[in-house]
């Protein structure tokens, strides 16, 4: 409208030099408005396909499921968490749950299950990955089932609750869970799991061992020589018996029996028999978690 109302005032004007002038004014007013009008039909055109895209993507990921039942997280770590949930979903369905009440079980393992079955099934065929934050228990829990628990296995959930726990009992719940989701991650894309606390008990053990060692071979020791003197004192005990002894000729006797006492032994083979575990691409889980 604007367009067209400008060029039937361009056809009106007369070939005067004042008109000339004003005519190019309203050209280049015209050109201007063409111009703003190409660049917001552009960035139409661009949102149009950028919303096309996350739709399509959004298709194609596994399913993500965010229940604060406890209201633990805050507004402002919410974005975060779901962010790093989100990436996750690119690869497996992901869970975050919190509860303070013993609706599906009186345990954390228990309650992350039986929640875990109500959305994906009980044959844990489906790739799983849930972090619980159960205030009941005062425990954080995380729980994989299918192909998941083969990457996040049972030593990987230990490791990344204890790596955690403290930002629970801080009561910073939302870094707690961005902290675990993020460290689940980098397992999932073949990282590995940061074990301080594993490293801390191995060097406590190693310790523990060495001062064992030491006192055995002390002890060892001690009893060697205890023996050494004992030996020495019975030689020569029996040395001075030898010289004091006088034998009788009455009684040294002409016929000597000898007897053998032989013992027989018999013994019998246990016989061991059991089952190896097999594994199977079928369902599982694994899990692990840590009180706080």
């Amino acid at each position: 409208m604007i367009i067209t109302a400008v060029q039937d005032h361009c056809r009106s004007l007369k070939n005067t030099k004042e008109d000339r002038k004003t005519l190019r004014y309203l050209k280049k007013f015209l050109t201007v408005i063409i111009i703003f009008c190409s660049f917001i039909i552009c960035g139409i055109s661009g949102t149009q396909q950028v919303s096309a895209s996350e739709s399509g993507k959004t298709d194609t990921s596994y399913t993500i499921i965010y229940d604060d039942s406890a209201y633990l997280i805050k507004d402002t770590d919410k974005p975060q968490l779901y962010d790093v949930m989100e990436s996750i979903s690119k690869d497996t369905n992901v869970i975050f749950y919190t509860t303070d009440s013993t609706e599906y079980g009186r345990n954390t393992a228990d309650i992350c299950q039986n929640y875990c079955a109500e959305h994906f099934g009980s044959s844990k065929t489906a790739p799983v990955i849930m972090f619980t934050i159960d205030m009941y228990n005062r425990e954080i829990y995380m729980y994989c089932t299918g192909s998941t628990r083969k990457i996040v296995r049972n030593a990987e959930a230990n490791s990344i609750t204890d790596n955690v726990y403290k930002s629970a009992t801080a009561g910073d719940y939302g870094k707690c869970a961005i902290n675990a989701f993020t460290q689940a991650e980098n397992c999932l894309a073949g990282g590995k799991v940061k074990r301080p606390m594993q490293i801390i008990n191995n060097v406590l053990l190693a310790m523990l061992l060495g001062v064992t060692a030491n006192f055995t071979v002390l002890k060892i020791s001690r009893a060697s020589r205890k023996s050494a003197d004992r030996c020495g004192e019975m030689v020569g005990i029996a040395n001075n018996s030898f010289v004091s002894v006088k034998v009788s000729k009455e009684l040294i006797k002409e016929h000597t029996t000898v007897r053998r006492e032989s013992s027989d032994y018999s013994g019998g083979s246990g016989d061991y028999s059991g089952s190896g575990g097999g594994s199977s691409d079928g369902g599982g889980s694994s899990g692990g978690g840590h009180s706080f």
